[in-house]
Formats: structure tokens, sequence, C-alpha cells
């Protein structure tokens, strides 16, 4: 698969990255950043959504069941 998206010289470049103290720290890292952003996108989310049905309410739509 990766052959399809990436040249050689680019997979040797990303290994190179992943090898290297920053990739390592990356690799480290990623699971913690992404866990955090899925968490303020979904309170995000929620924000929003609570926000969009008030206005909907103030202009007279029945929301829900």
């Amino acid at each position: 698969m990766y052959d399809r998206h990436f040249s050689s010289a680019e997979l040797r470049q990303l290994i190179s990255f992943y090898q290297s103290p920053i990739g390592q720290k990356m690799i480290t890292e990623l699971p913690a950043v992404t866990q955090e952003s899925m968490e303020a996108g979904r309170q995000w989310g929620m924000k929003l959504g609570a926000s969009i049905a008030s206005q909907l309410r103030s202009e007279g739509v029945q929301i829900g069941p």
C-alpha cells in the first residue's frame, strides 16, 4: 500500500524521521495528542450542536420526536 502513495526515497526519509529523536517523540506523544484532539472536537461539537438546537427552538422548529 505504501508504494502507491510514497516513492522509495520518501519511504527512506520517513524511516529516517521515525528513527530520529523527534520521530521517536512523535511515536510516543501521538496517542495523547490524538486523544486530546478527539476530546476537544467532541466538546466543540456538543457546544455547537446545543447552540444550533437552541437557535432552531427559538425559531419555532421542533427538535426530536
